[in-house]
């Protein structure tokens, strides 16, 4: 049987085992290193930023008197109601 595994420097290796399977200890970990390598990755990669008005990609206008009834218009002409 074939299975992957990581040696201490994190990068991946095909290995072959005698025994029927890896046990669930073993799969568990190698799931969970591979985890751990990809959100490693994405914190490296992901940009700081904060959500503004300017960055949704359609504009709005709020119509309403004090939340009784409101609708938000986009410049396609959906409507959501709430």
């Amino acid at each position: 049987m074939i299975h992957l595994d990581y040696d201490a420097r994190n990068r991946l290796h095909l290995n072959r085992q005698t025994s029927a399977a890896p046990t669930a200890t073993a799969a568990t970990a190698l799931l969970s290193r591979t985890l751990e390598t990809v959100l490693a990755r994405a914190r490296l990669t992901a940009q700081p930023r904060q959500l503004a008005h300017s960055n949704i990609p359609y504009s709005y206008n709020l119509y309403g008197k004090n939340n009784v009834k409101a609708r938000v218009y986009g410049t396609a002409g959906q409507t959501l109601g709430f």
